[in-house]
């Protein structure tokens, strides 16, 4: 297998000295980028639809990709599969969509990815147990959207990403929290929607911001049928967009990680509650009447 080169960037500082405590600097951490070597690039889109194109694809050792890459099980759907053959794929110029795969169960193979592009889509796997096989992510250019994996459980294996645009988490019948995304700081847009077995958003602890002045936010959570409350969203303080929306939630009974946001009347004229047991106004969560446990 071909190796490559990462580029290891350090930063030094050099702070005067002074007698006034006051005077400390402090630096930035500076994100180390991979960088590969053109011998082991493929230029071009790639649909990988059986375990023998995969392995073929595997075979020529690429490190990178300038295209788009999909994993989507067409041929022999009744044929185990996996990914183990791509550990030397480190960047994808492109979207990464694997979806329609009956057969996967998980995305080892993956661990050397570091950076996708585009858009990094999970669509209807029906048998993926486990994402854990992109621990090693660390940015992703556009959408994440991770729907119709109905054996999912959690979002472990996400935890280098701190800053996305938009994310997509619908339809994954087992998911029961939002363990994986526990770094993620800021984000464009996020939609949690029909996960009927997701009883808590645990894993959002850190988010503190959706939207910003370039980029309208939106957070809608929506039809998932076992969340009783919003813990896991008491540390979001920012929010700039146009749609704050909670529905169809049935047994959503407490509110009250949302008096941190409420608090900074970002979302007093867009915010939106219905159909779920309690459906407070911003007015009520600034006053205490949060729930109703």
């Amino acid at each position: 297998m071909k190796k490559f080169v990462f580029l290891i960037m350090a930063v030094f500082s050099i702070a005067a000295c002074s007698n006034d405590d006051n005077n400390a600097v402090d630096t930035e951490p500076v994100a180390i980028e991979p960088v590969v070597s053109a011998e082991c690039t493929f230029n071009g889109d790639v649909t990988l639809t059986s375990q023998q194109e995969i392995d073929a694809f595997a075979a020529h050792n690429y490190c990178q990709i300038n295209g788009t890459v999909t994993v989507k099980q067409i041929d022999n759907v009744s044929q185990n599969v996996n990914l183990k053959g791509l550990e030397g794929l480190v960047i994808i110029n492109g979207d990464f969509i694997i979806q329609d795969n009956p057969t996967l169960i998980n995305l080892n193979g993956l661990t050397n990815l570091k950076r996708v592009k585009g858009s990094f889509r999970l669509l209807n796997n029906p048998m993926l147990f486990y994402i854990d096989g992109v621990g090693n992510l660390e940015s992703v250019g556009n959408v994440v959207n991770i729907s119709g994996n109905e054996m999912l459980q959690d979002m472990k294996g996400l935890e280098k990403l701190t800053s996305l645009k938009f994310v997509s988490i619908h339809n994954n019948a087992a998911l029961q929290s939002m363990q994986g995304l526990d770094n993620l700081v800021s984000i464009d847009g996020l939609s949690i929607e029909n996960n009927m077995h997701l009883a808590s958003l645990n894993g959002l602890n850190a988010l503190t911001s959706i939207g910003s002045d370039s980029q309208y936010g939106e957070l809608t959570i929506s039809g998932n049928a076992a969340l009783q409350s919003l813990n896991g969203l008491q540390n979001l303080t920012s929010f700039k967009g146009m749609t704050f929306k909670l529905s169809g939630n049935t047994i959503l009974k407490n509110f009250c990680s949302l008096q941190g946001i409420a608090a900074t009347g970002n979302i007093t004229t867009i915010f939106e509650a219905f159909g779920n047991y309690y459906n407070p106004t911003v007015s009520n969560i600034n006053s205490g009447n949060c729930s109703v446990e």
